[in-house]
């Protein structure tokens, strides 16, 4: 999907954010992030691909606009490490924008590489050595068995399981209920707990 020129910028804007010999045992080169975004393309629409592409060339071109009058694959490593930290620190969107989705993309397939999972320790095990404990299955409300007006009651409400709400529902379930009764404040005190780290 990407043109050889394009997985080239591709893999030059994964080595300067994740560049070998830093504190991580392995750098964006080791991985094959441009290969496996590539790979990832093909299963995206036209369209998304056409707009990543562009987003590849625009970055490529970007330097020429700056004191380096060259596109970005032609610059040294350290100059290209040295763009990326200017565009990540830009108050031009024109700048910043087009380095965060290159970003989000090339960190997606580095950290995709099972070497890298496992550098990082993820294990795909729970978080708790211990097996569930037993209680009241929950019972999801999806679409189509809710009809009308639903009222349901609860204790805590979290609404989302990203990294905010996943850290919440694991903490509050791990805290157990509160011996006195005092739900609310249980509830403070553990996000509290959270927020102080």
């Amino acid at each position: 999907m990407l043109t050889p020129a394009e997985a080239r910028t591709l893999a030059n804007v994964a080595e300067a954010i994740v560049p070998r010999g830093g504190d991580f045992p392995l750098g964006a080169a080791d991985v094959g992030v441009a290969e496996r975004a590539t790979a990832w393309m093909e299963r995206l629409p036209t369209g998304a691909c056409r707009q990543i592409r562009m987003l590849i060339r625009v970055w490529e071109a970007s330097p020429l606009a700056s004191r380096h009058l060259r596109s970005f694959s032609r610059l040294s490593p350290e100059t290209r490490a040295a763009w990326v930290e200017t565009c990540a620190a830009s108050a031009a969107p024109w700048r910043r924008i087009p380095l965060v989705l290159l970003k989000m993309l090339a960190l997606a397939a580095f950290t995709a590489d099972s070497r890298v999972e496992a550098a990082l320790g993820y294990t795909y095990d729970c978080l708790e050595p211990a097996p569930p404990r037993r209680g009241k299955r929950l019972a999801p409300l999806q679409h189509p068995d809710v009809h009308g007006a639903v009222e349901e009651t609860a204790d805590v409400c979290i609404v989302g399981s990203g990294a905010g709400g996943a850290v919440v529902a694991h903490e509050l379930a791990r805290a157990g209920p509160d011996e006195r009764g005092d739900l609310e404040m249980h509830v403070r005190e553990t996000l509290e707990a959270i927020a102080l780290g």
